[in-house]
This record gives structure tokens, sequence and C-alpha cells, in this order.
């Protein structure tokens, strides 16, 4: 098993790279795992078996839920299964190399999961790439395409199915019967409330009044008497054909693209991110340290501790010095044997 990772509301999802589900002790060392763990949720990379082996197989497991990425010439596979009963997942997009899902989980908010199993291939990797700051975007296009596209099709049928064909903004909210290409709206509706501004044609109106003429209670003791006299100077005609616009303002021609929704979600991202990171990956080390690093970073070594929080073992103390939990601090810093060593590493 190569991780259990517990989300909020308690829920459990199980990461393993078994390399070979067709494998006759697969399902006997699962079983195990599943009287040990019981995941709602269960990932699997690099299965090497598809079709109707590996419909088989997943007809023996206990999930009602299930995702399949097919191997390719027995190669790859990622599956991904889940019990319909504590969530609900609903694919965003797949290829090859992952699985993107929307994850709603009973009584929470509705949260993205991705399973990745990347190519050790460069251009492959870089395909990945492209493919999931692509992924990110869609949701926020297809929300566009609903507020300004009315007449299309797709919008016509997700507007009639899922708001009354009153969408704006606003309404973009998980429901239970929804389409699935309706759940991948609300999880990025944030970004796409970022990116819209309103080009109003019709406020105006609010201020005006067709037998009294301005309501100057409402903002004259906002305005300078110069702006108030050249106000005074024009009428309101209501025209009914005028209509508020929708505008993308990530754009100089105010109109949606990916590439702008990429850089919005990019920017969201880099505002969040911790310096850390980039003194880490930056850093004119060997791709294996900087990576070492970042396990350092996130507590993703393998180490006693870690190992122990997982039901592993039953001792999470320091098999060297038997003095203190083994974390990656106490790994790397205030172990005796990892005293000893730095002063040979670091001269004064």
């Amino acid at each position: 098993m190569d991780r259990q990772t517990t989300i909020s509301g308690s829920l459990s999802i199980m990461v393993w790279n078994y390399q070979g589900a067709a494998n006759r002790l697969f399902l006997n060392a699962l079983a195990k795992l599943w009287r040990r763990y019981d995941p709602p949720i269960l990932a699997l990379v690099e299965t090497k078996v598809s079709g109707s082996s590996a419909e088989a197989i997943c007809r023996k497991l206990n999930f009602d839920g299930t995702y399949r990425v097919e191997a390719q010439r027995f190669r790859e596979g990622i599956w991904l299964l889940w019990k319909t009963s504590i969530a609900d997942l609903h694919l965003v997009k797949s290829n090859t190399q992952f699985i993107s899902m929307d994850v709603i989980q009973r009584g929470t908010q509705t949260w993205s999961l991705a399973v990745i199993y990347a190519s050790p291939n460069e251009p492959l990797c870089q395909s990945l790439r492209t493919e999931l700051k692509n992924n990110v975007a869609f949701p926020p296009k297809l929300g566009w395409r609903l507020m300004v596209e009315k007449d299309k099709l797709c919008s016509q049928v997700l507007r009639a199915n899922n708001c009354s064909n009153g969408c704006d903004i606003d309404i973009f909210q998980p429901k239970a019967d929804a389409l699935d290409s309706w759940w991948v709206i609300p999880a990025k509706v944030k970004f796409l409330k970022q990116g819209v501004r309103t080009k109003i044609d019709s406020a105006v109106e609010e201020l005006w009044d067709a037998q009294a003429g301005w309501k100057w209670s409402l903002f004259a003791e906002l305005l300078s008497e110069e702006v108030i006299k050249k106000i005074a100077a024009f009428e309101v005609t209501q025209r009914d054909e005028n209509e508020d616009q929708l505008m993308w303002d990530s754009t100089t021609h105010s109109s949606f693209s990916i590439k702008s929704a990429v850089t919005l979600i990019q920017k969201n991202i880099l505002d969040q991110t911790d310096p850390v990171w980039a003194l880490i990956w930056h850093a004119l080390f060997p791709q294996r340290m900087c990576f070492f690093l970042w396990l350092v970073t996130n507590d993703r070594l393998m180490t006693d501790s870690n190992i122990f929080s997982r039901g592993l073992t039953d001792d999470p103390r320091c098999t060297g010095c038997l003095n203190g939990e083994k974390n990656a601090i106490h790994l790397l810093r205030d172990c005796k044997y990892a005293k000893e060593v730095w002063p040979h590493l670091v001269h004064a």
C-alpha cells in the first residue's frame, strides 16, 4: 500500500500501486487491507489489466462505484472505486495518465480528486502538465458559456435541467440530481467569480422615476454640486432592448479564453504558496535531492512516526537512539547519530 490519506469528515482514500491487479495474490492482499482500513475510496494504479478481466476483478471488490482508465498492452491502467453510500464521484476528465473527479461527500462541500500515474517519458509528462492546466480551466469555461451563450444546445440542456433557465453566477450550486457536466462548475466557481464583471446598461433606472425624474435622495449627497448640475441636464429614456452584459475581466477583448483562466488560477495558487517551495524546486541540486527536500517539508518520509500513524508498526520511537518519536526532524536533526554527522557537513 502506497498511502492512506484522511480527508475532512473522516473520509479515507487508499492509493495503491500494485503493479498487476490480475495477479492471483492481489485479491487476498487487498482483503487484508480492507479488513483493517475499510476505505470508502480506493485508487489503484499500474493495474496492467483491462477489458472483461478488469470488469470481473472490479465486481469482486466491495465498491458500487467504479471508473477505469484501461491498461495499454498490459502496461499502466488506473482504477478508481468508491462507495456511493458515503460519497458521489463525478467525472471531470480523464486520459491515460490521470482521472479527475469532483467528490460530493455527504454533509460537506464539493472537492476535487485527481489520481495521477505519470509516464517517465518527457513528452508525455509535458502533455500531462498541459492537460492538468486545461482541466482546472474547463469548469469556468463551461460556466461562462452557460451565462453568455444561452442559445447553444449544451447551455439550453444544462440550464433547463439545473437552474430553471435562470442561471447567473450565484446559482451554480451542487444538486443531488444534476448531470455530471454540471458538477464540475460549482467546484471551480470561485475562479469564475474572480474573472467576471458586468457591463451594466440599466442600473440608472433605479435612480430615475418616470413621473418625478431623478431620485436625488438616493445619491445627491455623494456627488459635488457641479456633477449634480450635469446629471440634472439629462433625462432617462427607458428601453427594454438594453441588457446587462457579462464581460471577462482577464482579457483585453472581454471574452473568455482557456489561457486567461489558467493564468488566473495559477496566480491564485502562487499567492497561496509558501515561498519555501520556490527555494526547494529552484535550488541548483539534482532533482532527486529536490524531491527529498519536498518529502521532508511535507512530512512524507516513511519514518517510524508516519508508519505508526498508518497502523503498520507498534512503536513510533527511533530505533537508533530510543529517545523520542522518529519523525523527519528527529531523523535529520535531533537524533544523537544525526548530531554526530552534522559537524562534518557544516563547518563553523
